[in-house]
């Protein structure tokens, strides 16, 4: 009996984190709320994807305040912050406005030990995209390739976006070549 109701309340949990993420979509953030309430009301454990859910239908709106307090409230409780925190806080902050405070985020990963992966790098590469410093976006592309961290189809997406904003074909017409150099090589999937 008592793994049964293990398994109805991991699905429980399941399930709610993943009516958080679809509110958080939708921008239907008193729904997301009152799911919250209910998972406290019934003390379901919050875990680091829970908390994901909720900071990343945050990021996505740019709710830069109710994303930092969950933030907040996560490292409260001790609960270790992934890649995946800090690529929505990031987000979040670019979707704000708040481009300083990307600069932050990243030293704080850093010094939480959090892995600079693609998934990292991409977000980063965005929030410069996102505030069109094309300077610092190329910088961190650079030092993404040098820490041998491949991009991936997104990445290059976003970085052309950036420059077809700006007219910059040149830099276009170089990145497509160098990403279907990485396909040819097998590195990058299309």
């Amino acid at each position: 009996m008592k793994s049964l109701e293990i398994l109805e309340l991991s699905q429980k949990l399941a399930l709610s984190i993943f009516v958080i993420g679809a509110y958080g979509k939708k921008r239907m953030h008193d729904k997301m709320s009152s799911v919250m309430e209910y998972m406290r009301k019934l003390q379901f454990p919050w875990t680091t994807s829970t908390y994901n859910n909720v900071i990343e239908a945050f990021a996505d709106v740019g709710d830069a305040k109710n994303m930092e307090y969950t933030f907040d409230q996560m490292r409260a409780e001790d609960m270790k912050a992934d890649t995946k925190t800090f690529c929505c806080v990031i987000n979040g902050y670019a979707n704000a406005g708040l481009f300083h405070k990307v600069i932050s985020s990243v030293q704080l990963a850093a010094k939480f030990e959090i892995p600079e992966n693609t998934s990292l790098y991409k977000a980063v590469i965005s929030a410069c995209a996102k505030a069109d410093d094309l300077v610092e976006m190329e910088r961190v592309f650079k030092q993404m390739k040098d820490k041998q961290c491949l991009p991936d189809s997104r990445t290059y997406s976003i970085m052309v976006e950036a420059y077809r904003k700006e007219g910059m074909n040149d830099k276009i017409y170089y990145l497509e070549q160098e990403k279907q150099k990485m396909i040819a090589n097998g590195a990058l999937s299309d």
